[in-house]
């Protein structure tokens, strides 16, 4: 009797095992496979102690999604209380407004904001951070799978009625997440994220409505108001500063296998640029930064591509357009993190000092980039 009852239990544990399994696997095909989509929803930050009654809402707010994922295209609306924007890409400009200030900046660069599950609560661009945590996160879903149990199953209330979801529940060294997850669609309409050692100490999202169609191309382009300006640099909340302070170290490996620590090349004027096959402005810029590579090789000037497409994807790459200047990668974008490269291309120039001197997103022309490095140079 005590070996069938044993013999049940263990069954049970496999079966909702597998459950959990099927779950996760059912959100990862449903996200990489996702391209057009809009969607609604709200979000509250707590602090102050969860575990009691001390716990306070220390911010609310509401967001507006829709993409074009294959195409790169992106329209955010975002209303937190720490800032009100709004960010849309076509694909190959990304337009920044802010309703408050009525300005607004136009650079050629586009969203790059990764799948790292442990990266997602950069504070550089709430809209951004939103986007990742709601939805490009879920690509990557089956990273967590090992930590995941079905906890229970629980009715959502959205737009169209109740939605009946599982509960998964997963524990990693920075945080307890909770998902609920559309049986039906296997799409995510609610998050908490409880955060072990950080400030926030819960973030919570609700969707009211996921839609999955296509959003018309009006919605990825951007025609300002009369009296809204254009500005060079928008004023971002949590914007971190990188010029006049010492640029972050690291060593990765270029195409060939051989590492590079940025460290080394101290006394040499470093030029980092960010960038991928896929991005129409790193494209229009590419030719620039080769062409200036072999011009100042010579000139105690090194230039290093920072890319993570892996090495077979960009030797390829390089090959068909005779790029000769050197790109490392940064697969697990670890680098990327580090700098903040949210939107590509995005240039640094660091002085012989170790000290970046200029930042740029978007891509530039020769005079421009040739002038920061000539102003680099004379530091």
């Amino acid at each position: 009797m005590l070996r069938v009852a044993v013999g049940l239990v263990v069954c049970a544990f496999l079966a909702k095992s597998q459950d959990t399994a099927s779950i996760v696997q059912k959100v990862v095909a449903r996200y990489t496979n996702l391209d057009g989509y809009r969607l609604e929803g709200s979000f509250e930050t707590m602090s102050g102690g969860l575990d009691s009654a001390r716990g306070v809402s220390s911010g609310t707010g509401k967001f507006v999604i829709e993409a074009a994922e294959k195409t790169r295209k992106l329209h955010i609306a975002f209303n937190g209380p720490v800032a009100c924007m709004t960010i849309i890409s076509n694909g190959s400009t990304t337009w920044t407004y802010l309703p408050k200030e009525k300005a607004y900046a136009k650079v050629e660069a586009v969203t790059d904001s990764g799948d790292d599950e442990e990266e997602q609560t950069d504070t550089d661009n709430p809209a951004l951070n939103m986007y990742k945590l709601v939805v490009r996160a879920y690509s990557a879903f089956d990273k967590l799978a090992s930590r995941a149990q079905l906890a229970r199953e629980q009715d959502v209330k959205t737009a169209e009625g109740k939605v009946r979801c599982w509960v998964l529940e997963m524990k990693t060294p920075n945080r307890i997440e909770k998902d609920w997850i559309d049986q039906q669609t296997g799409l995510v309409l609610r998050s908490e994220l409880d955060f072990t050692s950080q400030g926030v100490e819960r973030f919570t999202f609700s969707l009211k409505r996921f839609e999955t169609d296509m959003p018309p191309e009006s919605e990825f382009a951007f025609t300002p108001a009369a009296n809204v300006r254009l500005v060079d640099e928008l004023d971002l909340p949590g914007r971190p500063a990188f010029i006049g302070r010492p640029a972050a170290d690291f060593v990765l490996k270029n195409i060939d296998g051989e590492p590079m620590r940025l460290s080394d090349l101290r006394g040499k004027i470093v030029v980092l640029d960010f960038w991928a096959t896929w991005c129409p402005p790193c494209r229009q810029e590419l030719p620039v930064i080769n062409k200036l590579a072999a011009r100042l090789r010579d000139k105690n000037v090194v230039f290093l591509g920072i890319n993570d497409e892996g090495a077979s994807t960009v030797k390829s790459f390089n090959k068909k357009h005779e790029y000769t200047f050197t790109t490392l990668e940064d697969t697990n974008r670890k680098v990327h993190h580090a700098y903040q490269a949210n939107a590509i291309p995005s240039v640094f120039v660091i002085g012989a000092d170790g000290i970046v001197r200029k930042h740029f997103v978007g891509s530039r022309e020769e005079p421009e980039l040739l002038a920061a490095i000539t102003a680099a140079q004379s530091r």
